[in-house]
């Protein structure tokens, strides 16, 4: 029986100009913005989400192909079905740093991708900053990397030895959102949880109208 996605988010403006059939947009009038995919069948994911390392390091080649690198990536069950949630960030030179939040749900007759973006705007890199100082200050880490880096700084969050675009640093960490809740990072991992936590995918019968989606408040 064919599924479909609900969920409750009265923050959300619909952007029905730039949506069609099977994608559709919205924003939050603060700079973050949420796609939703209903796509074919992704049976590659989802035979790869009963070991999780194996689906990090597909959602780490996929990204690290467009030039993102990840900064969390796990296995989660929304509405029941298991599930990736991930977070990527792409910082190229002279560019502010963007971040990608999203979950992929690969059922058994569509998948649905939920995106949400924010980009860096207005005094760029502070939070990185301030959180690097305090790194040097209580890590004593003075071995520096080929680009004159703290060796701890940076790395991959799963694969250390792994080195590519865009690595995740210690400023990214959960735990400074509250310090920074305007950054993008935090912006768009709040906004994926709030999101997530209203999720319901139900059969065809129980919607009506009858949509591949359903936004409810």
């Amino acid at each position: 029986m064919p599924k479909y996605f609900k969920f409750s988010d009265k923050e959300w403006i619909f952007d029905e100009k730039s949506s069609g059939e099977n994608v559709k947009n919205w924003h939050d009038g603060n700079g973050v913005l949420m796609r939703l995919q209903c796509i074919g069948p992704d049976k590659e994911l989802s035979d790869l989400l009963s070991d999780e390392n194996a689906m990090r390091e597909y959602f780490r080649a996929n990204l690290a192909a467009q030039g993102v690198g990840v900064v969390e990536c796990d296995s989660v069950i929304i509405s029941g079905y298991p599930s990736a949630r991930a977070i990527g960030k792409i910082v190229a030179s002279g560019e502010s740093a963007q971040y990608i939040a999203s979950l992929s749900m690969p059922l058994m007759d569509r998948s649905f991708v939920l995106s949400l973006y924010s980009r860096e705007d207005g005094m760029t890199g502070l939070r990185d900053a301030i959180v690097f100082d305090k790194y040097l200050s209580e890590s004593g880490d003075d071995v520096l990397n080929d680009d004159g880096i703290p060796s701890g700084w940076a790395c991959d969050p799963y694969f250390p030895e792994y080195k590519g675009p865009s690595l995740r640093n210690n400023a990214d960490s959960e735990e400074y959102d509250s310090q920074f809740p305007e950054h993008p990072l935090s912006k768009v991992r709040s906004k994926m949880n709030q999101v997530c936590k209203s999720i319901n995918i139900v059969d065809v019968e129980e919607v009506t109208p009858r949509p591949w989606w359903k936004f409810w408040g």
